[in-house]
C-alpha cells in the first residue's frame, strides 16, 4: 500500500530493525508513506510485531540477534534494493514527507545525508534533546556500520568516498525511545548496560565505549559512576571525536546535579574555545558561574547562548534561545534588576506561552516593581491570546502557585466544560476557604469526568483536605470518600480526631482564661483566642523588627544557639515530658502509609502556601509540630515556623533542615556568630542523618557566608584601632568582594510569588502588632 514508483530512477528504500515493537511499528511505518520499499528486519519479536508490519505493506526479513547492532544493521542491508536507504528505529517517526527526500537528493552528488533527531524526553512535545546522525544514504557495499551498539556508518562512507561524501540534511525524525516510561518498559539500560560490558572486553580503552557507560550510568542514576567512566574517556578521546563536544557536555551536567559547579566549570573551559558556537554549553558555563554567585559574568555566558546557533551537536530543546532568556530572567531578578528580567521573560512567553517558568518569573518581577494584579494577568492574558483548553492549564497553574485567586475564579468559571479549569476554580476556593464548595466540585468531577490515575488521586487528596478544614470549622459533619482508597480515609479521620482534640483543648483554655479573668481582673474584657495569625506572632515580633534592621539589633535569648543542640541527635521524636494542655495528645496510632501520606499533605500545604490549614496542623503532637513548622517557613510565616523550631530545639528534637532554616533567619537578622553555632551544630545531625543534597549546599553556602561575614567585622574592629595599616585595608575590600560572591550563591529558600507575598503580609502584620503593643 505504500509503494509507489518515482519517475526518477533511484528509488527510495525505508529500513526498520525492530523487537517486540508492536505499540510503535505502526506509525513508524505509516510515516514513511511513499517510500519505494520499507522493509523491517526483526531481531526475535514475541508480541506480534512482523504481522502487524506485513498487515501495513512491509516486507519482513528474520534476523537471528547476535548481541551486535552494527551486525543486524549491515545483514538487513543485503536485503535492500533501492538505491537509497533511510534507516528508521521502530519507536522513530519520519517527520519528513518522502516527497521532500525526493528533492533533496534530485541531481546529488552526495552519498550520505545526517539527518535531525528530536528525542522526547517527556510528554511534552517542546522537551526533547536533538542530535544529529546519518540515516539516508547510498546503497553501496562499502557502507556498511561499525558498533556494537549506538553503532554508526558514517565513518565507513568517509573511508570509502572521502569527507565531501556527507552532508546534513533538512530531514527530521522524532524518538520516543528515550521517554522513561519506554526505558523501562523495554528494559533498555540493562541491554546496553550488556553490550557495552562485551565491548569494553575487546577495547578496554575505546573513548566511546567508555563514553557510552557513562551514559547508562547517568540513566541509571548512578552518577558517581558516570563520572568515572566519563573522566576515563576523556582521557584517550580524540580531539577530532564527533562525539567529544557531548561527552564534555554531560559531564558538566552531572558535576552541577552534584552540586560541583567548579568542577563542571572546569571542564567546559577546557573545550569552549573548541566549540564557540555550541549553545548549550555557554548555558552550562552560565550555570556554573550563576552556582558560584558570579551573576554578572553569567549574565555574559546565557547571552552567548542565545547568540550560538548550530544544530550539529546534541543539544536540549531551548538551549539557544527559551531556555537561555529564562536563565537570563532569573540572574536579572537575583540581581534585583526587574525590569530587565521582565523583559527577558517576555521573550521566552512570546516563543513559548506556556512556559511556565516563565510566567511565574514574569508575575514575580511585575510584583517587585509594584504592579497591579490585574495589570499584571491583563498582560499575560494579551499575549497569550484566546485561552482554550487543555492549552491554559500552564497559566492555571502558574496563577494558583502566584495566588491570584480572582484571575483563576473568572477565567475558570467561564470554561466549567474543561477538567482542567474545574480544577482550577477548585484550587481558588481553597485559597479562598470556601472548602464546601471545593468539596462539592471535587465530587462532580470524579462522578462525571474521565481522569488519569494520578488526577484522581490527587484530587481526592484534595477533597480530604477540604473536608478536615471544613469539620474543623464544624461545617461539615460527613465527607464523601466514595473515592478514597484506605490510606486517604485512615489519614483523614487522624486529622479530623486531632481537629476534636484541638477543640476541646481550647475550650478549656478558654474555660480556664475565664475563671483567672473573674477571679484576678474582675474589670477586664477577655480577648478573643480565635485570631488565626496570634500563634507564633508574639514570640517573632522581635524577630521581624531585627530583619528590617539587621545590623543594630540582636535576636532575643530564646534564639541563641549555643545552648541548644546537643549531641543527642538520636533521641525519638516523641512528645515533650510536659504536655501542653492547650495541644491535642498522641493517643492514636496509624499505618505507615497513612503518616506518609499525610507528610505529603503537610509538603502540598507548604508549597501552596497556604497558611490557615498549617497554622491549625503544627499544633498537632509531634512530630507534625516540626514537619509543620518547615512547611510554614516554605508557604511565608517564617517567624512563626522558627518560634516552633526554637521550641522543638529546647526539647532536643531539632534536625538538620531544622536548624538550616533557623540559621537563614540568623543570618538574615546579621547574627553571624549564632549563625556559625547552629549550622556547626546542623553538620552533626547530618552525620547520622541522611540529608538532601540541596540542603547540605545551602548550609555549607550559609556557613561560608556567616564565617566571612564574621571576619569582616573583626578585621574592622582591627582597622578602627589601627588605622594607619593598609594591607588590612586591602584584605577588607577583598574580604567585601567576597562575601558578595557568596551572598549571590543560592542559600535562601526559593519563594513562590504566593509565598513571598504571604512573607510580607506576615512581617507587615507583626511589626503592626509590635507596634500596636510599644504605644
Amino acid at each position: 500500500m505504500y509503494l509507489q514508483r518515482p519517475a526518477a530512477s533511484e528509488r527510495i528504500g525505508v529500513l526498520i530493525l525492530a523487537c517486540d515493537e508492536a505499540s510503535l511499528i505502526g506509525s513508524c511505518i505509516a510515516s514513511a508513506a511513499g517510500a519505494d520499499e520499507i522493509i523491517v528486519a526483526d531481531t526475535g519479536s514475541t508480541d506480534g510485531t512482523p504481522q502487524l508490519a506485513r498487515d501495513l505493506g512491509a516486507t519482513v526479513v528474520t534476523l537471528k540477534w547476535d548481541h551486535h547492532f552494527a551486525k543486524a544493521r549491515n545483514e538487513a542491508l543485503l536485503s535492500m534494493n533501492a538505491e537509497w536507504i533511510l534507516v528508521l528505529d521502530a519507536d522513530e517517526r519520519l517527520l519528513t514527507p518522502i516527497t521532500d527526500i525526493r528533492a533533496i537528493l534530485q541531481n546529488t552528488d552526495i552519498c550520505g545525508y545526517s539527518v535531525l533527531i528530536k528525542n522526547r524526553l517527556s510528554e511534552h512535545r517542546d522537551h526533547y534533546v536533538q542530535h544529529r546522525a546519518v540515516r539516508l544514504f547510498r546503497n553501496k557495499p562499502s557502507y556498511r556500520y561499525e558498533g556494537v551498539i549506538h553503532e554508526d556508518i558514517g565513518p565507513s562512507i568517509i573511508h570509502a568516498s572521502g569527507t565531501n561524501a556527507l552532508a546534513d540534511s533538512p530531514i527530521h525524525l522524532e524518538h520516543q525511545g528515550v521517554l522513561p516510561s519506554i526505558i523501562a518498559s523495554k528494559k533498555k539500560l540493562e541491554r546496553n548496560q550488556q553490550l557495552l560490558t562485551l565491548a569494553l572486553a575487546e577495547s578496554p580503552k575505546d573513548p566511546f565505549v567508555l563514553y557510552g557507560l557513562g551514559v547508562t550510568a547517568v540513566q541509571s542514576n548512578q552518577l558517581e559512576l558516570a563520572l568515572q567512566w566519563f573522566e576515563l574517556s576523556r582521557q584517550y578521546v580524540p580531539k577530532e571525536a564527533a562525539y567529544r563536544a557531548t561527552l564534555y557536555r554531560d559531564a558538566a551536567k552531572v558535576f552541577l546535579a552534584r552540586k560541583k559547579p567548579h568542577k563542571a566549570e572546569e571542564w567546559i573551559k577546557e573545550v569552549l574555545e573548541h566549540y564557540p558556537d555550541y549553545a548549550e554549553l555557554h548555558l552550562l558555563h552560565g550555570q556554573c558561574l550563576s552556582e558560584q554567585g558570579l551573576l554578572e559574568d553569567a549574565l555574559a555566558a546565557f547571552t552567548k547562548a542565545t547568540e550560538s546557533h548550530n544544530d550539529r551537536y546534541v543539544t536540549e530543546s531551548g538551549a539557544d534561545h527559551a531556555t537561555a532568556f529564562l536563565y537570563l530572567g532569573d540572574t536579572a531578578y537575583r540581581l534585583e534588576r526587574y525590569e530587565e528580567a521582565s523583559r527577558y521573560y517576555n521573550q521566552v512567553l512570546e516563543q513559548q506561552p506556556s512556559c511556565e517558568a516563565a510566567l511565574l518569573g514574569l508575575i514575580a518581577s511585575f510584583d517587585e516593581l509594584g504592579v497591579q494584579e490585574e495589570d499584571i494577568t491583563q498582560h499575560i492574558e494579551k499575549t497569550w491570546g484566546t485561552l482554550t483548553f487543555p492549552e491554559a492549564a500552564p497559566l492555571i497553574r502558574a496563577y494558583e502557585q502566584a495566588g491570584f485567586v480572582s484571575a483563576l475564579a473568572r477565567i475558570c468559571s467561564q470554561h466549567l466544560h474543561a477538567p482542567h479549569a474545574m480544577n482550577g476554580l477548585i484550587q481558588a476556593w481553597f485559597q479562598m476557604g470556601r472548602y464546601i464548595e471545593a468539596h462539592e466540585l471535587i465530587r462532580h468531577l470524579l462522578r462525571h469526568t474521565k481522569l488519569y490515575e494520578e488526577e484522581r488521586t490527587a484530587l481526592t487528596h484534595l477533597q480530604a483536605l477540604c473536608a478536615w478544614q471544613a469539620y474543623s470549622q464544624r461545617i461539615l459533619t460527613v465527607a464523601d470518600q466514595a473515592y478514597w482508597d484506605e490510606h486517604t480515609i485512615e489519614a483523614y479521620h487522624v486529622l479530623c480526631h486531632y481537629a476534636d482534640q484541638l477543640e476541646e483543648a481550647k475550650q478549656l483554655q478558654e474555660q480556664h482564661l475565664q475563671v483567672e479573668t473573674v477571679s484576678l481582673m474582675p474589670n477586664a474584657s477577655t480577648n478573643t483566642l480565635n485570631d488565626q495569625h496570634a500563634d507564633g506572632l508574639k514570640n517573632s515580633e522581635e524577630l521581624a523588627s531585627q530583619s528590617k534592621e539587621p545590623q543594630s539589633s540582636s535576636l532575643p535569648n530564646t534564639y541563641k544557639a549555643d545552648h541548644a543542640l546537643d549531641s543527642s541527635q538520636n533521641a525519638p521524636q516523641t512528645e515533650a515530658s510536659t504536655h501542653d494542655a492547650s495541644k491535642p495528645h498522641a493517643d492514636i496510632t496509624y499505618s505507615v502509609h497513612a503518616e506518609k501520606l499525610l507528610m505529603e499533605w503537610v509538603q502540598r500545604l507548604g508549597q501552596q502556601g497556604h497558611l490557615a490549614s498549617l497554622r491549625q496542623w503544627v499544633n498537632y503532637p509531634a512530630p507534625w509540630d516540626i514537619r509543620c513548622a518547615k512547611a510554614l517557613f516554605q508557604a511565608g510565616d517564617r517567624y512563626s515556623a522558627v518560634h516552633i523550631l526554637l521550641q522543638v530545639m529546647t526539647e532536643q528534637r531539632l534536625d538538620a533542615e531544622g536548624a538550616v532554616l533557623i540559621g537563614e533567619m540568623l543570618l538574615e537578622a546579621g547574627q553571624h556568630r549564632e549563625a556559625c553555632d547552629l549550622l556547626e551544630g546542623s553538620r552533626k545531625l547530618q552525620e547520622t542523618n541522611t540529608t538532601h543534597m540541596d540542603m547540605e549546599a545551602r548550609r555549607d553556602r550559609m556557613l561560608a557566608l556567616a564565617y566571612l561575614k564574621q571576619s569582616q567585622s573583626h578585621l574592622r574592629e582591627a582597622i578602627r584601632l589601627s588605622p594607619e595599616r593598609q594591607e588590612w585595608q586591602d584584605q577588607l575590600q577583598s574580604l567585601h568582594t567576597s562575601i558578595q560572591q557568596v551572598s549571590r550563591m543560592p542559600w535562601q529558600t526559593v519563594y513562590t510569588p504566593l509565598q513571598r507575598r504571604n512573607i510580607r503580609i506576615v512581617q507587615q502584620t507583626s511589626l503592626k502588632h509590635l507596634h500596636d503593643r510599644e504605644k
